[in-house]
């Protein structure tokens, strides 16, 4: 994530949307797949789907549409954070 926000400091917005579909891919094919172990290993971590790992595996980076907004001559792009409602 630190790679992204440089990217987008340095105005390289393609870079960004890039760094940030390798970590989305990253959290699928990795950490999705071991957050059970992950969660062992954490002493920080309570194992629950509520836990620091299980929580990392619902993080879906879906860039698409903001790969799109960037090829359009107008680049006003609207960042927004949400929670899943339980």
């Amino acid at each position: 994530m630190l790679r992204a926000g440089v990217y987008c400091n340095a105005g390289e917005l393609a870079a960004m949307s890039k760094v940030l579909g390798e970590y989305s891919r990253f959290i699928e094919g990795t950490v999705a797949n071991k957050a059970a172990l992950l969660a062992q290993c954490d002493t920080t971590d309570n194992g629950t789907e509520e836990g620091i790992w299980k929580a990392r595996t619902k993080l879906k980076l879906d860039v698409s549409d903001f790969v799109k907004q960037l090829n359009q001559p107008e680049k006003t792009v609207y960042l927004a954070i949400s929670k899943e409602s339980e």
